[in-house]
């Protein structure tokens, strides 16, 4: 898989990100966990969307569990317990972002000691694209992931993780992201690592599990006021956290031909930009 800033034709990519956004409505589970909005916060609720992710696993084939993006432990301790017959992974350098990290976001996720975890938990400490290789080399080939806990927050992580780990996924996987949607950059980030995995399979995805409300794309490219942190999303109940299964490609080429000139006109009210919030020179491949 290249880089996107290599190959990516973005009139192509908004297209996508217009039929994923329309069909967000009528697809997958919504769950409104702080339906009240006196209960709101600027906390992202992770909790119930992996119980929720659990749950589906459970009535699923074996299949291990890989998280990415670890800190303290607190989201791989839960899945291990609500999991306990599964074997469960957790990457992270324990170091913070990679150099080519988010130039928009410069919060410090080092830690001076890897986190306590549960005993069917195992911790495998550096950065991805340093340790995946290694992993996949004694890893069976038909050994596959079950559960996929994207948190790395950043396009070359996700783009790393998709990379190496995706010969293990297929349609029963289920995939949980941690910022996928509804933030400034998102279309920058996790959305992209996913789009270009897609494409790298033929395979096309649903949405599984939905959290609070969703920013319509069209919408986003339409208004500058989405310049706000995580904060002040998730007090509106609007949350960054998604999961989704993956798809036999059954005329997503179709579907995305039909959004293609308004793609075109959006890409002009919001032009593509790197991770760090600058325009770039993307171009039609």
């Amino acid at each position: 898989m290249k880089g996107a800033t290599q190959t990516l034709d973005p009139i192509r990519y908004y297209a996508f990100l217009l039929d994923a956004f329309a069909r967000y409505p009528r697809e997958g589970i919504a769950i409104h966990p702080y339906w009240w909005r006196w209960r709101r916060s600027d906390r992202k609720p992770a909790k119930p969307l992996l119980r929720r992710a659990a749950r589906m696993l459970r009535n699923a084939s074996p299949g291990d569990v890989l998280e990415f993006g670890v800190w303290k432990g607190n989201t791989i301790n839960l899945l291990a317990g609500l999991l306990p017959e599964r074997e469960l992974y957790g990457f992270d350098s324990f170091s913070g972002f990679p150099p080519d990290g988010r130039s928009d976001w410069k919060l410090d996720f080092a830690l001076p000691r890897l986190p306590a975890v549960k005993s069917n938990v195992r911790l495998i400490a550096g950065y991805f694209e340093d340790t995946l290789p290694d992993f996949v080399k004694q890893r069976p080939h038909d050994r596959r992931v079950g559960l996929l806990h994207v948190d790395c927050d950043i396009y070359s992580s996700a783009n790393t993780v998709f990379r190496h780990i995706g010969p293990y996924l297929d349609t029963e996987t289920v995939i949980v992201f941690d910022e996928l949607i509804n933030y400034a950059s998102f279309v920058e980030n996790e959305f992209l690592a996913l789009y270009e995995f897609l494409d790298a399979r033929d395979l096309d995805f649903r949405w599984a599990i939905k959290v609070g409300s969703v920013i319509d794309f069209a919408h986003f490219c339409s208004t500058r006021d989405w310049d706000k942190g995580f904060a002040w999303f998730r007090r509106q109940g609007i949350y960054q956290n998604a999961a989704i299964r993956l798809a036999v490609d059954r005329g997503r080429e179709a579907r995305i031909d039909r959004y293609r000139a308004k793609a075109e006109k959006l890409l002009t009210l919001r032009p593509m930009a790197v991770p760090g919030g600058q325009p770039t020179d993307i171009q039609p491949a």
